[in-house]
């Protein structure tokens, strides 16, 4: 999706969770971490590895 429509990960996320809301046939509670956010947008940005990122998530 972020190819198709030249948008990063955290703005697929956060429209796939606003449909979901109005759809109210999802639970959409679960909600990521601030700190596994910022770690997921550093691994996006390429400024973190894969491997960086498991280690920091824990």
């Amino acid at each position: 999706m972020e190819s198709i429509f030249n948008i990063n990960y955290p703005t697929v996320k956060n429209r796939l969770t606003s449909i979901a809301r109005h759809l109210d046939i999802v639970d959409v509670s679960i909600q990521v971490s601030n700190s596994v956010s910022s770690i997921l947008d550093r691994l996006e940005q390429g400024a973190i590895s894969i491997a960086q990122a498991i280690e920091e998530i824990g």
